[in-house]
């Protein structure tokens, strides 16, 4: 017991302080605000109206599916439908902290899950009753079989199974997912799998996004109407939205002066162009390749 607490107190410190952050949001936290009753509503409807709402609603059901059963075992109050996040977010933390592990060092680790248990983006997330949390869990989830697929070489089916059901959860959680699907798909090739593998990785994703089309088609061409094509979100102005608005919200969930928000922009520009210079392009290693990887996992969404 003394030294497996050795061996993990880093992590189980950042755990406290995470989970401590977020008990006190969820104190203070108050009502529901619209689009958590938005979630609550849609996952307490008869499941006839459940099932057309799913069809019509912009993003995927899972999240819906997962709350509906939760708020009959327990109730729809704010805090118990508030504490899925809560928990999805803490084992966000837990798994991000392994995958650091695996890839780089326990000293990479602990500072990936300090920098996530402070993110004010993701406190907030862990707070709310909305897809959010749960799909930054199988995000992260999706990476940790990828790791184990692809740059570790598995053969375990336990691996492949889990991979294939994590990837289906995922993209049945949100669209957001679909670009990483694809940085996944596109990373594989760096790592020079050998035939057999690279055959069996793509085909897992291809059954993945054919079972999320068996949602994705008929909603799409449901949504083919006159009424919903001219919705608010297809003309919103983005015009003050940007990756580096995308990027410095991650770190800091709140009003930022220009001139705060110009230093963090030009520090994170600045960190991720010495990470881009310091890699060998031509031939990169092992530790060259992940980083690749990750820098596209951080820098294509939110440019997208």
């Amino acid at each position: 017991m003394i030294v497996w607490f050795k061996l993990h107190y880093p992590v189980l410190i950042v755990l406290i302080l995470a989970a401590a952050l977020r008990v006190n949001l969820l104190f203070v936290r108050g009502t529901f605000w619209f689009d958590e009753i938005f979630s609550v509503h849609f996952s307490s409807l008869p499941w006839r109206e459940t099932l057309k709402y799913w069809w019509l609603e912009t993003n995927p059901p899972f999240y819906s599916l997962f709350l509906r059963g939760w708020l009959k075992l327990f109730g729809e109050s704010e805090m118990i439908a508030r504490l899925p996040s809560f928990i999805f977010g803490l084992l966000s933390i837990f798994l991000l902290y392994k995958l650091a592990v695996a890839m780089f060092s326990r000293r990479a680790a602990i500072v990936a899950g300090l920098l996530m248990s402070l993110s004010g983006i993701h406190l907030f997330i862990s707070t709310e009753t909305r897809t959010y949390s749960l799909l930054t869990f199988l995000t992260i989830a999706s990476f940790w079989f990828f790791h184990k697929v692809v740059i570790m070489k598995s053969d375990k089916k336990t691996d492949w199974w889990l991979y294939g059901i994590t990837q289906i959860l995922f993209l049945y959680s949100h669209l957001t997912a679909l670009p990483i699907v694809l940085i996944q798909c596109a990373s594989a090739i760096i790592f020079n799998l050998e035939p057999n593998r690279i055959k069996r990785f793509y085909r897992l994703q291809i059954i993945s996004v054919l079972v999320f089309f068996l949602w994705f088609i008929p909603s799409i061409l449901s949504k083919f109407n006159l009424g919903l094509l001219s919705g608010w979100f297809f003309a919103r102005d983005s015009a003050g939205s940007n990756i580096l608005t995308t990027i410095v919200t991650l770190f800091v969930n709140a009003e930022l002066s220009g001139a705060t928000f110009t230093l963090a922009a030009l520090l994170l520009v600045g960190l991720i162009l010495w990470q881009t210079k310091s890699i060998n392009w031509s031939a990169p290693n092992q530790t060259e390749k992940i980083t690749i990887l990750l820098l596209t996992w951080g820098i294509i969404p939110p440019l997208m």
